[in-house]
C-alpha cells in the first residue's frame, strides 16, 4: 500500500505541477480580461461536468475490489451510465444555452457542449486501474494525457493568441482520450447486464454523486458570484488566488484512493487503524507545506503569475487555510462501508452556510466573501462528517484521532519558524529567498520530527528513499 501511494502521490503531483504551468504560461501569454474569459469557459465545464458525471467514473474503485469475478459487468455498467448522462448534459447545455450566455462575456456553447459529451464518456479508465491496484497505469495515463494536453494548449495559445482556438484544442484532447480508452477497454465490456450489481452500484453512486454535485455547487459558488457580478477581470484574479486548494487534493486523494480498497476489505478495527495512519501521514506531508506557502504567498502569486495578479494574494493565503482541513478525511470510514448519504446531508449543510454567510458578507467584503463563507462550510461539514463517525463506529472524541501524533507535527512545524523570521530580516532577491529559507524549513522539520518517533513517517520516508534509491 505505501509503494502504490508513494507512485499515486508522484503521479498526481506531476499532474498537478503540469496543470498549474498551463496557467503560468496563460497569463504570460494574454491579458487579464482574455484569461478571465478563458476562466470562464473552465469554470463552467467543470461545475457542469462533475455535476453530470455524479462520481460514477469512481465506483469501478469499491466494486472491482469487493467482486473481483465482475470486472466486465462493472465496467460495462460504468461506461451506460457514463454515455446516458454525457446525452443528457449535453442536450441539458443546448437547452439552456439562453441562461448561461446571459451570465458569461461571449459564446462558448458549442465547444461546452462537446466538451461535456466527450470529458464524461469513458471517464473510468483511472479508477478501473485503481480497483485493480495498478497504480503504476494511472501514472502513464494520466501523466502523459496531463503532458500532452499542456503542450498542446500552450504551442495553440502561442501561436495564436485566441481563446477560441484553446477552447477548441481542450475539446480534441478529449476526444483523443475517449479513443485510447476505447480501445484500451475493447476487452473489458460485454453485451450482458446483471441488474443485481448495476442496482447496487446505482446505490452506491447516488448519495456519493448527489454530494459530489453538491461540493462542487458549493467549490464553485464563489466563481460564479465574482464572474456573474464582477466580470472575467475579477474572475481572472480570483481563479488565481484559489489555485493552490488542489495541492492538498493531489496528496489526500492520492493517500485515500490506494487505501480505500484495502479498508473495504477489513474488519471494523483495521479499517479504523489505516484510517488514522492515513491521517498522521497526510498532516506529515501537508502542515509543514501550509507555513511555507502562507509565509511566502506574495512571492509564489508574483513569481508564478505575474505582477498584475497581486491583489490574488489575500485570496490565496485565505484559502491556504483549507489545507490544514482538509487532511482530515472524516468521510472515508463512512465512504467504506457504503453509508455515503451522509454526505449528501453534509454536502447540504455545507451549502447552507456558503451560500448564507456569502449573502451576508458580500457587501462588506467584496472578493473575500466567498472564500470565508467556503471556509466556514468546509470545517461545519468535516465536523459533522465527524459526528457521525464516532456515532456509527463508537469512537470518543479522545479516539478520533491518534491526538499525540498530532500535536508532535504541529509542533516540529513550529521548531522551524524561527528560520522563516530569520529570513524575513534579510535583504535578498524574494525568489532565491523562498527557495533557500523554505528548504532551511523543511530540512529542519524533518530533522525534528524523524526523532519523534513517528511509525507512519518514518515508513513513509524509508519508502521515499528507497524509490530514490532505485532512481
Amino acid at each position: 500500500m505505501a509503494k502504490r501511494t508513494l507512485i499515486l502521490v508522484i503521479c498526481r503531483i506531476m499532474n498537478f505541477g503540469v496543470v498549474i504551468l498551463s496557467p503560468i504560461f496563460m497569463v504570460r501569454l494574454f491579458d487579464v480580461t482574455s484569461y478571465g474569459q478563458y476562466r470562464e469557459f473552465v469554470l463552467y465545464y467543470f461545475l457542469l461536468s462533475v455535476i453530470l458525471i455524479f462520481s460514477i467514473q469512481t465506483n469501478p474503485i469499491y466494486f472491482i475490489s469487493r467482486y473481483p469475478g465482475k470486472e466486465r459487468q462493472t465496467v460495462t455498467h460504468t461506461a451506460l451510465m457514463l454515455l446516458a448522462v454525457s446525452l443528457i448534459g449535453s442536450a441539458a447545455v443546448y437547452l439552456g444555452k439562453g441562461l448561461i450566455l446571459s451570465r458569461t462575456s461571449y459564446d462558448f456553447i458549442l465547444p461546452l457542449i462537446l466538451f461535456i459529451f466527450f470529458n464524461i464518456n469513458l471517464e473510468y479508465y483511472e479508477s478501473y486501474c485503481l480497483g485493480r491496484k495498478r497504480a503504476d497505469h494511472v501514472l502513464y495515463f494520466s501523466a502523459t494525457r496531463a503532458i500532452v494536453r499542456m503542450i498542446a494548449v500552450i504551442i495553440v495559445a502561442w501561436i495564436t493568441r485566441n481563446i477560441m482556438a484553446v477552447i477548441w484544442t481542450i475539446v480534441f484532447m478529449e476526444i483523443i482520450k475517449c479513443m485510447f480508452v476505447l480501445f484500451a477497454s475493447r476487452k473489458l465490456f460485454t453485451r450482458r447486464i446483471e441488474l443485481p450489481l448495476f442496482k447496487e452500484q446505482l446505490r452506491y453512486i447516488v448519495p456519493m454523486g448527489s454530494a459530489a454535485a453538491i461540493e462542487r455547487t458549493n467549490t464553485d459558488m464563489a466563481k460564479l458570484v465574482v464572474s456573474s457580478t464582477m466580470g472575467a477581470n475579477m474572475l481572472a484574479i480570483y481563479s488565481i488566488g484559489n489555485y493552490q486548494v488542489p495541492i492538498i487534493q493531489v496528496v489526500r486523494s492520492s493517500i485515500m484512493d490506494v487505501l480505500f480498497p484495502e479498508m473495504t476489505q477489513s474488519d471494523e478495527h483495521d479499517r479504523i487503524v489505516l484510517w488514522k495512519k492515513a491521517t498522521i501521514a497526510l498532516c506529515f506531508l501537508v502542515f509543514p507545506l501550509f507555513v511555507v506557502f502562507s509565509w511566502f504567498a506574495k512571492t509564489v502569486i508574483v513569481t508564478l503569475f505575474t505582477e498584475q495578479y497581486v491583489s490574488a494574494v489575500p485570496i490565496f493565503q485565505i484559502y491556504l487555510t483549507l489545507m490544514l482541513i482538509q487532511c482530515f478525511d472524516m468521510g472515508i470510514p463512512l465512504r467504506a462501508i457504503n453509508k455515503t448519504i451522509y454526505f449528501v446531508t453534509g454536502n447540504i449543510v455545507l451549502l447552507v452556510v456558503n451560500l448564507a454567510l456569502i449573502a451576508v458578507l458580500f457587501r462588506l467584503m467584496g472578493i473575500y466573501a466567498p472564500p470565508i463563507a467556503f471556509i466556514t462550510g468546509t470545517l461545519v461539514y468535516t465536523m459533522f462528517l465527524a459526528w457521525k463517525t464516532m456515532s456509527i463506529y463508537g469512537l470518543p472524541l479522545p479516539q478520533l484521532v491518534v491526538w499525540k501524533k498530532l500535536l508532535i507535527i504541529i509542533a516540529s512545524c513550529a521548531a522551524g519558524l524561527p528560520v522563516l523570521f530569520a529570513g524575513s530580516m534579510i535583504q535578498m532577491n524574494p525568489v532565491i529567498k523562498a527557495v533557500v529559507f523554505s528548504a532551511i524549513y523543511l530540512g529542519v522539520y524533518l530533522l525534528v520530527i524523524t526523532r519523534s518517533g513517528i511509525d507512519e513517517v518514518n515508513m513513509m520516508l524509508s519508502k521515499f528513499r528507497k524509490q530514490f534509491k532505485r532512481r
